[in-house]
């Protein structure tokens, strides 16, 4: 029988099941980038979106159409947040002016002391290196009395 005339068998896939093929049933080969566009643009993270879809987080991130599509998506979902977020503080929330002003502005909460506070710190750490914190007379004169006891000069 010659080569030609003899049909072909389709093989028996054996093994394990390709990846690819999605839970919603979606064909990985017609997925669009707006798709993975509008799942980041909900705050979807990108290994959710490769399950969702049904392909693999590499073909996500390393394919650029879809990686930029992913990108833009998150982008545009942390943009609206800040605007929201703006909008809230503009109405006086105090919470959010805070907020903001730490995170995006870089304020901190500090706290200033005049030198009076400063040389009484340093004069608690010397005394706690010291040991001289526990309770004695020596503490007393630390805690900013006046040891006001009469030394024998002989000792």
């Amino acid at each position: 029988m010659p080569a030609d005339n003899r049909k072909r068998r389709k093989r028996k896939k054996l093994g394990r099941p390709r990846k690819g093929y999605s839970q919603l049933g979606l064909d990985p080969n017609n997925i669009t980038p707006e798709q993975i566009y509008n799942l980041a643009k909900l705050s979807v993270s990108g290994s959710e979106i490769a399950s969702l879809l049904g392909i693999t987080r590499d073909t996500l991130y390393k394919n650029l159409v879809f990686n930029t599509a992913l990108k833009r998506g998150h982008d545009d979902c942390n943009a609206s947040l800040r605007r929201k977020q703006y909008e809230i503080a503009a109405k006086g929330n105090v919470t959010m002016l805070i907020w903001l002003g730490k995170n995006r502005l870089g304020q901190k909460d500090r706290h200033e002391y005049d030198q009076r506070q400063k040389d009484r710190l340093k004069e608690l750490l010397e005394a706690k290196q010291k040991g001289l914190l526990n309770g004695s007379k020596e503490s007393a004169a630390v805690d900013g009395q006046r040891d006001t006891t009469v030394r024998d000069k002989s000792s």
